[in-house]
């Protein structure tokens, strides 16, 4: 499914562009709770994937979470996992630069995005959900003569 608004548009070799505000809504990973071996009990967390198919994508906050693939800053691909709260966070300005010495180039770039809240699901608890969405975000050459 693609994220209902316009595509974006960026500018080849410009600066860090926010193109997307993303907010999850998943009431069953709020009501989900796990106890270690320790009785501590934890949140649920969500396992977010987000990847261009060129340039690259850095996150508003990095903020208490869990880095599985690349560091949140401008990655071609970034995977991390935290809390409904701070995944939010993060999510609330998704950047995207595109330059030329990077291979990219203009046309269309898409941002896909995976969420999957690890079998934290309320009363079902044990089944994986997952959602996936993609954005198209033009990439245009500014020409200021």
């Amino acid at each position: 499914k693609e994220l209902d608004t316009p595509p974006p548009k960026v500018v080849l070799n410009s600066k860090e562009t926010p193109i997307v505000s993303i907010i999850i809504d998943d009431t069953d990973v709020q009501e989900s709770y796990m106890v270690d071996t320790y009785l501590r009990s934890s949140e649920g967390v969500l396992t977010v994937s987000l990847s261009a198919s060129k340039g690259t994508v850095s996150l508003q906050s990095l903020d208490d979470l869990t880095f599985t693939v690349g560091t949140g800053v401008s990655n071609p691909a970034i995977e991390f996992i935290g809390t409904i709260a701070k995944v939010n966070e993060a999510l609330s300005k998704v950047y995207f630069s595109c330059m030329k010495s990077g291979g990219c180039g203009v046309g269309t770039a898409h941002l896909n995005i995976t969420v999957n809240d690890n079998g934290f699901t309320g009363l079902r608890r044990g089944r994986r959900e997952s959602l996936s969405s993609h954005k198209a975000i033009d990439i245009f050459v500014y020409d200021d003569e």
